[in-house]
């Protein structure tokens, strides 16, 4: 069997992650096995000996390949027996274990060496001229230099039979391939065989671990810990269906595989291999599908990892929430964005859970996010300022927006749109935790809707920004996007910019890109000047649906479904250029983590808010949905479920074990709808009902 030699996969531990091709290589320097902020492993390798024959598993040899919920299965065939390679997280550890059938009617001797490369370097290095040393303490390997240590163990005894420096160029096997962003150079690494001998019988099957583990400087009791506990435990499979849609359930593997947990705190990275860090913007725009997911608990600790570390006015303005955030705690705060996307983010989390304990531990902070806006509206003319002439001051960025490659002074539109929903977010939470109406807040509202007009074009779309001189800017983006996900647009303008979008100026087969094809500088090849982007496609099935046109919403989501596992399998990668070649990194969390927000929110529109318990039903479902079922939809602390069928015309969707005392159910575009066997016209509002039986032809 050939394995598409453009396959990879990520694997993660929620501590530490492998990257790696499914024909078994370790074909880029982003590759092998990290422990953010540092890499540990380059690649490793098996030699089998048997009956004086000895191979290398590799993609030459190497017969199937499987993947599923957090475990790579690597298949390999001889004459004489089977093997297989399980890769997959067990405590912090990643595992990779081989297991070996023979399909003899003998006893076999089968020898097993485990060649690896560690090379421990941090993050942002990558020729490295560290020495090592390494000892062992039972079946127990370290390795270590000045900056980490890494620990490879095995049930098994082993022996130690080659060490040595290494240098190589992982990238020329990437190379070839044209993907753009990951910059490969050449490695320096200490490689290391161990041998393990094992007899197995007749038709007997025997399986080998080894468990790969490592940090900065830690002792070697806290890596051994964290390695005697994986022995013990379970193999996890953390991720569970909760439909039954396929793609759906695939995309879990994806959407959980960005937790991570770390010494500073817990959070999700924006994507593989190489923005493993926590990303303001990025996490704020994902959040609310974690939320989607009942994943509350995580939800929490993200919302007060950033909170911990919003600016205090020391080097910038009080009530930054960070940019980005490190494993090792370094902290940049030129974004423009992550404040007010926090702020919208924590009203989506406060209409599933009303989580007074939250809110009380983070109300300061909460108020000093709303504060920064008039700190950062220089001008005082009720809009943000950004880039050049703005209180961020960029010194790494020339762009403090998502489109961080270009210069966007000084008044983006998209954030004062962002803004503008910020402060009705909060609103909307802090009237229910306060008890008191915070009509000021809405006034801010106003006054950046006002001046939001200055940006129309009188024609069918609105400008990027508003110049240092007063003047628009003729660049058009897909960022009016932005506002349509919100719903923050009346439907005539958003109609018109809808037509817009839908054109060839912005829409190609791979998706939305994010400059018009218009401009007399795009270039189809340009990451945000041209490119097509996994995120602006999944804004684009919000706004379709948000505007009733439902079928263009599936339309854009059936080109998610084509981009699905491209390159890194369950995954969606992060840009494409002008061939629909899949660019960037491999698996982009805010190209994927829309999904469920989709299915729940948009085409059967359950929308709960739990500070006033209530649910909003409001299903926009097109002829291709012919069934779905959905499980533990977390409200608080409680769950229900839902399931859609078709019957000839006839449509009923039925929510089951509801705890919400208020729910409000209409279907756009039905004049008549039925409820539990009673017909309402247009709307219907129900009280006190466990179950609800919805019908519509």
């Amino acid at each position: 069997m050939q394995i598409d030699n453009e396959k990879c996969y990520v694997i993660t531990s929620g501590k530490s992650f492998i990257f790696r091709f499914a024909n078994s290589y370790f074909g880029s320097k982003w590759c092998g096995i990290w422990k953010m902020p540092i890499k540990l492993i380059d690649y490793f390798a098996y030699k089998i000996r048997l009956d004086e024959k000895e191979w290398w598993l590799s993609a030459g040899n190497q017969t199937d390949f499987n993947f599923s919920k957090n475990l790579a299965i690597h298949s390999y065939e001889s004459n004489q027996i089977s093997i297989k390679e399980k890769v997959y997280p067990k405590g912090s550890c990643i595992v990779s274990e081989i297991s070996l059938r023979n399909n003899t009617n003998i006893e076999k001797e089968v020898n097993v060496m485990l060649e690896f490369a560690a090379n421990i370097r941090m993050y942002e290095e990558d020729y490295s001229l560290r020495e090592y040393h390494y000892s062992i303490d039972g079946n127990s390997l370290f390795i270590e230099n000045d900056i980490g240590m890494l620990l490879v163990s095995s049930p098994y005894e082993f022996k130690v039979i080659l060490d040595g420096y290494k240098e190589h160029f992982p990238g020329n096997y990437i190379n070839p391939l044209k993907w753009k962003f990951f910059y490969e150079l050449p490695q320096r690494c200490f490689v290391i065989r161990i041998l393990v001998n094992i007899k197995i019988g007749s038709n007997e099957e025997k399986s080998i671990p080894f468990f790969f583990f490592g940090s900065e400087k830690k002792s070697k009791e806290i890596l051994m810990t964290e390695v005697d506990r994986a022995r013990i435990i379970p193999i996890e499979q953390k991720i569970e269906n909760i439909t039954d849609n396929e793609f759906f359930n695939s995309t879990l593997d994806a959407i959980h595989s960005f937790r991570h947990e770390s010494d500073i705190g817990n959070g999700y990275f924006a994507g593989y291999p190489y923005f493993t860090m926590f990303w303001g913007r990025d996490t704020f725009l994902i959040l609310p599908s974690y939320v989607t997911l009942g994943r509350f608990e995580e939800v929490v600790d993200t919302i007060l990892l950033f909170a911990k570390f919003q600016s205090n006015g020391e080097n910038y303005p009080k009530g930054i929430i960070p940019n980005n955030i490190m494993v090792n705690g370094k902290v940049d705060y030129e974004s423009s964005d992550a404040t007010p996307l926090w702020l919208i983010a924590l009203n989506h989390y406060f209409r599933f859970n009303a989580d007074n304990a939250l809110f009380s531990r983070i109300k300061d902070k909460i108020e000093n996010a709303l504060n920064l806006f008039e700190e950062l509206d220089i001008d005082g003319d009720h809009l943000v300022e950004a880039d050049k002439g703005s209180k961020l001051s960029p010194k790494y960025h020339d762009s403090t927006t998502w489109m961080d490659n270009f210069d966007r002074s000084l008044k983006p539109f998209e954030l004062q749109v962002l803004w503008m929903n910020a402060f009705s977010s909060a609103y909307e939470f802090l009237n229910f935790f306060e008890i008191y109406d915070r009509k000021e807040i809405l006034n801010k509202r106003e006054m950046i809707k006002k001046r939001i007009s200055e940006f129309w074009n009188n024609n069918d779309f609105y400008y990027d920004r508003i110049l240092l001189n007063g003047n628009k800017s003729e660049q058009r983006t897909a960022n009016p996007l932005f506002a349509l996900y919100l719903k923050e647009i009346e439907d005539e303008k958003a109609n018109k910019i809808l037509n817009v979008l839908e054109s060839d100026e912005f829409t190609t087969p791979y998706g939305i890109r994010a400059y018009s094809s218009k401009n007399v500088d795009f270039n189809p090849d340009s990451y945000h000047k041209g490119m097509v982007w996994g995120l602006l496609t999944n804004l684009m099935i919000f706004a379709e649906f948000n505007y009733d046109r439902k079928e263009k919403a599936m339309y854009y989501l059936n080109v998610i479904k084509k981009n699905f596992g491209r390159r890194c399998i369950n995954s969606i990668d992060e840009v494409y250029d002008s061939s629909g070649k899949p660019q960037g990194a491999v698996s982009q969390a805010w190209s994927i983590c829309f999904i469920p927000r989709i299915y729940d929110e948009l085409i059967f529109g359950i929308k709960p808010n739990a500070m006033k318990n209530e649910l909003l039903i409001e299903p926009k479902i097109c002829e291709e949905i012919k069934s779905f079922s959905r499980q533990k939809f977390r409200v608080n602390n409680e769950f229900f479920s839902y399931n859609f069928e078709r019957y000839g015309d006839k449509k009923i969707l039925k929510v089951m074990n509801l705890s919400l005392e208020n729910v409000k159910v209409s279907v756009p575009g039905k004049e008549i709808i039925k409820v539990n066997g009673e017909i309402y016209k247009k709307n219907a509002e129900i009280k006190n009902k466990r179950n609800l039986v919805i019908e519509w032809e």
